[in-house]
């Protein structure tokens, strides 16, 4: 599915006349709306179906419910049913988004022929996620890093994504962990800014410090800081505002406001999700300027 498809292109009549009305229409929507509800219900329900007790099981185990409710009928689409009526919006993108996760574990027994079945889980991703495009939900049916449930964003930072996840890297790896982490229906934060971190660490040791085996990510700032001169991003080196500068204004930014310590009192403050999105767009972008070759050493001295 391409960028301009992430979004269905029918707009009712009486709002074809207006760009207000227009951009009212498309606007992205959180949760599960009313129009939504009853689709996505019928998902889960034919989940429910080729799951049987089993899925139950591990649904249970996975979310922390209890799905055997008193007056509930003993199979998947009773129990999931019961569940799917008396919970809310957060719940339910939450059991949506395992349910993705069990049929991408369908999906490679099927090809790896650990289960011989008719079914076809890839058509289960592709069909919710029309669903999710012609409701104009804020949420996409994603395959990488897994199966999954994760934000819609910027069509251009969501390429740039793509772009930067497609290299098969240690980098590429952790910043599609930490995206995952980051736009996912119950996000970890803390998790999206390590990962950011060690992405860029992955990304950039070999070319700032590769004869060491000790170095961190903050070793290699110091380094740069120390050779600021000696580093470029693309050649972009106008005397008032050389491109070296900004690279390390970008690692330190990344670096020193992580959260590697407690304070005095003994408390860990936890990472925001604004802080989670600036370290993962700095960390996309540096990654993506290391591993092209854009940013680069411009001096053949190389400090141990």
């Amino acid at each position: 599915m391409t960028a301009n498809e992430e979004t269905s292109d029918w707009v009712p009549l009486s709002l074809r006349d207006t760009q207000t009305g227009t951009n009212n229409y498309k606007a992205l929507v959180d949760g599960v709306p009313q129009w939504l509800e009853r689709s996505l219900w019928r998902w889960v329900m034919d989940r429910a179906a080729q799951g049987s007790m089993p899925l139950i099981y591990e649904v249970e185990r996975h979310l922390r419910v209890d799905l055997h409710a008193p007056g509930v009928s003993l199979d998947a689409q009773s129990m999931l049913n019961h569940y799917w009526s008396n919970s809310g919006d957060e719940e339910r993108l939450t059991l949506i988004d395992y349910l993705l996760r069990d049929q991408e574990k369908r999906y490679d027994a099927i090809r790896s022929g650990r289960l011989v079945s008719n079914e076809r889980p890839q058509a289960t991703i592709v069909s919710l996620e029309e669903i999710l495009i012609q409701g104009g939900s804020l949420w996409k049916a994603v395959a990488k890093p897994h199966w999954g449930l994760e934000q819609r964003v910027n069509e251009t930072t969501r390429a740039q994504v793509d772009l930067v996840t497609s290299a098969p890297t240690d980098a590429a790896r952790k910043i599609a962990s930490a995206w995952n982490a980051c736009y996912r229906p119950e996000p970890n934060y803390d998790i999206a800014y390590r990962d950011a971190v060690l992405a860029v660490e992955a990304v950039t040791l070999g070319i700032a410090l590769p004869k060491s085996n000790t170095a961190t990510l903050g070793t290699v700032v110091a380094h740069i800081a120390d050779t600021v001169g000696n580093w470029t991003v693309g050649g972009l080196d106008a005397a008032k505002q050389a491109s070296g500068e900004t690279l390390l204004a970008m690692l330190r930014t990344l670096w020193h406001n992580q959260q590697r310590h407690a304070n005095p009192g003994g408390s860990i403050k936890d990472v925001t999700r604004a802080e989670a999105e600036a370290a993962l767009g700095i960390a996309v972008t540096l990654v993506l300027w290391f591993s092209s070759g854009l940013a680069r050493r411009i001096s053949t001295r190389v400090s141990e």
